[in-house]
């Protein structure tokens, strides 16, 4: 007796796991923050990172990350990578972006999975600009948010792209503030030499990893190549200051247990400048 009734504890155990990595944590957004630069300032420039959004369905994760955008009130929205998987998700992808909320700048970069999807990227480029949302591959961006300049730098994919470096072509180093985008963070580990020699950007944003997607008691078990080794969170690379999202939405396995979806905000505190 005391045997089945272990059996029944483990069962119900085993199903209230798998229940809740696939029916709670999946849609349980954390919502980060983070300041960055003087605690003086009173007004901040606000920078929200949406990634790995894995868009199949415009579902209640959809809603819930539109409903917190909303709330955040961003200067600048940044989506780095892996915004879609397939390109039957063009469609969902073109009904997310006009649900979120207008008056941010908002830009793009590629994930992998843009790439391995074989998604049609001229038909992408096309709905990012229908929404006004700038993707940069390989490309610098100037935005001015009232008399604050940002250069934003949008690189290709390291996992399945040809990532270049295109600051010095653009003069990121008159800008007070230069961020770069990367959807794979394994690409800072690789910089040496020459790669190096280059202006150090305020931030660097990366995605791609899930936060391992599923952990165990902390410890990640997996995460995808190009990933270096990095997880989740804050690092110093070789270049720049790196933060690595957890991202938001799913791939493979359409679970998450340890890793809660994130959308991660920056706000710079910078002293206003004049140009």
């Amino acid at each position: 007796m005391k045997a089945w009734k272990g059996v029944l504890l483990s069962a119900v155990l085993f199903s209230s796991v798998i229940v809740y990595a696939m029916a709670v944590e999946p849609y349980w957004i954390k919502t980060s923050m983070h300041k960055i630069g003087h605690p003086s300032v009173v007004s901040p420039l606000r920078v929200v990172q949406l990634s790995d959004l894995h868009l199949q369905t415009f579902d209640k994760l959809s809603a819930k990350i539109v409903e917190e955008v909303e709330r955040l009130k961003p200067d600048l929205v940044v989506i780095t990578g892996d915004a879609i998987d397939n390109h039957g998700s063009l469609p969902v992808l073109d009904q997310f972006l006009a649900a979120l909320p207008k008056g941010a700048h908002t830009v793009a970069i590629l994930g992998n999975w843009e790439y391995w999807a074989a998604v049609d990227m001229q038909a992408l480029r096309a709905l990012y600009i229908k929404h006004n949302v700038k993707l940069l591959v390989n490309e610098a961006y100037e935005v001015r948010m009232g008399a604050q300049a940002v250069i934003i730098e949008g690189m290709d994919d390291f996992t399945a792209g040809k990532p270049k470096s295109v600051v010095k072509e653009y003069g990121a180093n008159k800008a007070p503030l230069h961020l770069l985008l990367q959807h794979s963070p394994g690409w800072f580990e690789q910089l040496k030499g020459e790669a190096l020699e280059r202006e150090r950007p305020a931030l660097c944003l990366a995605g791609h990893t899930h936060a391992g997607q599923v952990t165990l008691f902390g410890f990640v078990l997996w995460t995808p190549r190009g990933s270096g080794s990095y997880t989740g969170g804050f690092y110093q690379s070789k270049l720049c200051p790196l933060y690595v999202s957890a991202g938001l939405g799913t791939s493979l396995l359409p679970v998450r247990f340890g890793a809660r979806p994130e959308i991660a905000v920056f706000d710079f505190l910078l002293k206003r400048q004049a140009f």
